[in-house]
């Protein structure tokens, strides 16, 4: 990559010049000069309004962010994570002799390159839990992941309330009016590298009898026959009886022992995260146009997607193992 040039306003003013006259062209500039393209498009164009670059001049006061204050306000920064900027603004003047504006705090956190990120979430696992992920991976490191259909079932709502407008200065804000129960629908689906079922769409709750009809009319039609195993959850509904029994007379194998808390173990997961992601993009406003922003975005997913979903799940287990069965 080359290394970005900063050319003095001078120079700016010439090359412009010369490109607004004819005696340069914009791809030899930008060969010349390591300039992007798009930005000296922009030169030339500032040039032709009658732009003149000028040196901006600053205050000429010297930057505050000596050695000693950047690491005074790095042990700062680092003693509270979770700390707004008036705290940190607050705790840096307690301290020592330097005094910094909350502006220069912000400024100067940035400059140290302290970004703001969301913790990760992980499960608070029991030692049990722990054991049996570790036996669960362990038994399944070897297993072809193009062998493997996933089953689960999700929640979408439709969400009006989070949009974002687009409003000028005197333009009021727009109101939405928000309702007592919003419009929820659950989809079921089944998934694998190459085989997938059609999303089945229900209102309510799941429970044995409806997923006991799931298998029946969807999963069963689409099995690709010997040598797949099927992977669901712990869910009280995929355990019942009539479920049992239909998947053994169907010789439908399942994954050994799924482990409790593990969601990063099921590639369907990551499925409904796209989905979900996805339906958003339509911006449905009623319940028919939220079925039919679930059905297109199923449609429209990638089937390498799907398969990269697949694969992750192999990495996880991978992780698993390494990690004596912790969270990956």
């Amino acid at each position: 990559m080359t290394k970005k040039q900063h050319l003095a306003a001078e120079k700016k003013q010439k090359i412009a010049a010369a490109m607004v006259m004819g005696r340069i062209t914009v791809n030899e500039a930008h060969r010349q000069y390591k300039l992007s393209k798009p930005t000296l498009y922009a030169m030339k164009r500032s040039y032709e309004q009658g732009f003149l670059f000028r040196r901006q001049i600053g205050s000429g006061r010297p930057s505050k962010l000596t050695p000693k204050v950047a690491e005074r306000l790095n042990r700062i920064i680092k003693q509270g994570r979770t700390s707004t900027a008036k705290q940190l603004f607050v705790a840096f003047n307690k301290q020592g002799k330097t005094k910094c504006s909350l502006a220069s705090i912000i400024r100067y956190r940035r400059k140290l390159n302290f970004r703001p990120v969301l913790a990760r979430k992980k499960p608070r696992l029991t030692k049990p839990a722990v054991k049996k992920r570790l036996a669960y991976c362990i038994k399944n490191q070897d297993i072809d992941v193009t062998k493997v259909i996933c089953g689960d079932e999700t929640g979408i709502v439709l969400d009006t309330d989070n949009r974002v407008y687009w409003i000028q200065p005197n333009d009021p804000i727009p109101t939405t009016l928000r309702s007592g129960h919003p419009i929820r629908l659950n989809v079921w689906a089944a998934v694998g590298v190459n085989h997938w079922t059609a999303p089945v769409i229900y209102e309510g709750k799941m429970n044995g009898d409806l997923y006991d009809k799931m298998i029946k009319d969807h999963l069963l039609p689409m099995w690709p026959g010997e040598g797949f195993h099927y992977l669901h959850d712990n869910a009280t509904f995929h355990k019942t009886p009539e479920v049992l029994d239909r998947l053994a007379v169907a010789r439908i194998p399942l994954m050994w022992n799924y482990p409790p808390y593990s969601p990063h173990l099921n590639p369907i997961e990551w499925v409904w995260g796209w989905l979900k992601r996805e339906v958003q993009w339509y911006q449905p406003q009623n319940k028919q146009e939220l079925i039919n922003a679930i059905k297109q975005s199923w449609r429209n997913m990638p089937q390498e997607v799907l398969a990269g979903f697949m694969r992750h799940m192999k990495t996880n287990i991978i992780k698993v193992i390494a990690n004596n069965g912790g969270t990956s």
